[in-house]
């Protein structure tokens, strides 16, 4: 009989393991499925708080006048109150950050433009760099550069469609890439509006007394269309713009527990227009 009792002890010590093995295995199964569900949840509600605050951004746009005139008549709100055009971070509610950027504040991205000479100067891209890069731009612009031209049929006679095309020119540094692309703007432009130029853009277009002065003021709240002309000593010009331009491009990211959402896009807003909205990127 002692013999049989050992077996048996080991059959119930054996069916007892594998019993502790499925309760383990369940048990961490379902851990698991709460933690995906739970990641779940916060990525659509990320989204959702995404596509909340890109709706309270374009609705502030098509609503909300722009200039420094129509300033003043702008409703206080946590979005309004903190929101800036010349791509500053800004935060209107915590795990929300937003960048709104005025596509009249860059550079427009074309080798004749004085503006963006002066931006590689303050880029420091070499003589190489430089030559390959206003020689890249021609020839997309239908110029009569030679480098990088692949056959006899000229360029496209037009801006460049992306900035990622400028990936094409393979002697910038991903870092010259990357600041670059944040300065200059794929988009044709009449007039450039200083009030919303981002700060690298300032330092590289003005001397540097002056740069600094300015983004000071504007830090502060107080650098108007006035104070910059009086600053730069110029008269107005048709060239400079101190009214929001129509075409912003906007970033948001938004954190939500272990979940992130981004979105980047370029909108058109014209309010009075039978298309008030139209998507660039």
């Amino acid at each position: 009989m002692k013999p049989e009792r050992g077996v048996a002890l080991i059959q119930v010590l054996f069916i007892c393991t594998i019993l502790a093995l499925l309760a383990l295995h369940f048990t961490l199964t379902g851990r698991q499925q709460v933690e995906v569900a739970s990641l779940m949840q916060d990525r659509t509600a990320a989204q959702l708080k995404l596509n909340h605050w890109q709706n309270e951004i374009l609705f502030a746009l098509l609503t909300q006048p722009s200039g420094e005139l129509g300033a003043a008549l702008v409703e206080a709100n946590p979005l309004t109150s903190v929101w800036n055009f010349y791509g500053k971070l800004f935060t209107p509610e915590p795990g929300v950050t937003i960048k709104l950027q005025d596509l009249e504040g860059l550079v427009a991205l074309t080798a004749t433009d004085p503006a963006l000479l002066r931006l590689l100067d303050y880029l420091q891209l070499t003589p190489v760099q430089r030559s390959h890069l206003l020689s890249f731009l021609e020839q997309q612009q239908g110029g009569s550069a030679q480098i990088y031209r692949q056959s006899a049929q000229p360029g496209r006679s037009m801006f460049l469609q992306s900035l990622s095309e400028l990936e094409q020119v393979g002697e910038l540094s991903p870092q010259q890439l990357k600041s670059l692309q944040e300065m200059v703007t794929v988009f044709p432009k009449s007039s450039f509006n200083p009030l919303h130029a981002p700060d690298e853009v300032l330092k590289a277009t003005l001397p540097a007394e002056v740069a600094d002065e300015a983004i000071r003021l504007r830090d502060a709240g107080s650098l108007t269309a006035d104070r910059y002309l009086n600053l730069v000593k110029v008269e107005d010009s048709e060239t400079v713009s101190f009214i929001r331009g129509q075409r912003i491009r906007l970033e948001i990211r938004v954190e939500h527990g272990g979940a992130v959402a981004k979105r980047r896009l370029i909108c058109y807003i014209r309010p009075g227009d039978l298309e008030p909205l139209l998507w660039l990127e």
